[in-house]
């Protein structure tokens, strides 16, 4: 009977113990379980600040220029804002050389990509350009697959923005309805007899037909609003007749063209640049301020 006793009490604080152990696993799993949860949000958070701290940044008028970004991801979706102020500009040469990149995502927030942006990223197969972007630099996506592997003969991307010119023939070519700006995606291209400009054209970019020797005229249709730097430098155009709607021309947009010796000037209060015709038989003529007078022609 005692050792009855004795066994019971044994079996009893066995039980006892096993509750406890039982009410301290009860308690762990419960803590466990809150915690799971709120790590969770705390981990969602420090990766979405480190990986806004990879991205080098500084303010435009618009929003935020990301300028430069220090991480090495393979893939990459840029954020539409950083620090709570929306992502509208990619700066000058900010990815080039990262060449562990493969496929990047551009956010429906960016507008503007400058030169170089992402130039020598000789791993890039894949980019998604939104249709906000409205302005590409030159050579932004130079030695990259992506570029290289396309096979249409424009590669047009985001609002309308002509990227490359890529066709077999140079003869005669004529850019398609919806282009709003030519990128450089004509520069250093020889062999050309003429080039038709669509009427939604608003921009000639940087370098767009830059060194295209042969190109000797072009018509500029009524809506472009700006000819931006070196966008004919060293053409061999002979005249050029410059719309009303054109409101500014960019540094050595024509320089070297030394076969430059007409010009007819529509809008008097057009901004020109300084060297816009440097080093061209007209560089020294005084442009009428009166709409429709042209250049003197020189021998």
């Amino acid at each position: 009977m005692g050792r009855y006793t004795v066994k019971t009490k044994a079996f009893l604080s066995l039980l006892g113990a096993l509750a406890v152990l039982t009410g301290c696993g009860s308690s762990f799993d419960v803590r466990s379980s809150a915690e799971s949860r709120a790590p969770e949000n705390v981990k969602t958070e420090s990766m979405q600040q480190l990986s806004e701290t990879a991205y080098i940044t500084e303010r435009n008028e618009t929003g935020i220029t990301i300028i430069d970004y220090t991480a090495d991801e393979a893939e990459l979706v840029i954020p539409n804002a950083i620090g709570g102020e929306p992502v509208t500009k990619i700066g000058k040469g900010a990815f080039s050389g990262k060449t562990a990149l493969q496929s990047v995502e551009i956010p429906n927030s960016v507008e503007t990509i400058e030169e170089y942006a992402f130039q020598l990223c000789t791993n890039l197969e894949e980019v998604i350009v939104p249709p906000s972007v409205n302005w590409i630099g030159h050579e932004v996506f130079v030695d990259t697959p992506w570029l290289e592997n396309k096979t249409e003969d424009f590669v047009i991307v985001g609002d309308g923005v002509l990227l490359k010119y890529q066709g077999a023939s140079y003869e005669n070519v004529v850019i398609p309805e919806g282009v709003r700006m030519i990128s450089d995606a004509f520069a250093g291209l020889h062999g050309f007899g003429s080039v038709v400009l669509p009427k939604t054209l608003e921009v000639i970019g940087p370098e767009a037909f830059w060194a295209c020797f042969e190109l000797q005229s072009i018509e500029f249709p009524e809506n472009l609003q700006k000819i931006e730097m070196s966008a004919f430098q060293k053409c061999g155009l002979k005249t050029v007749d410059l719309p009303k709607s054109l409101q500014a021309i960019g540094p050595r947009a024509f320089a070297e063209c030394s076969a430059l010796r007409q010009i007819k000037v529509q809008n008097s209060a057009m901004q020109v640049s300084i060297n816009a015709f440097q080093y061209t038989p007209v560089y020294n003529a005084l442009i009428e301020s009166e709409i429709g007078i042209l250049l003197p022609e020189y021998d």
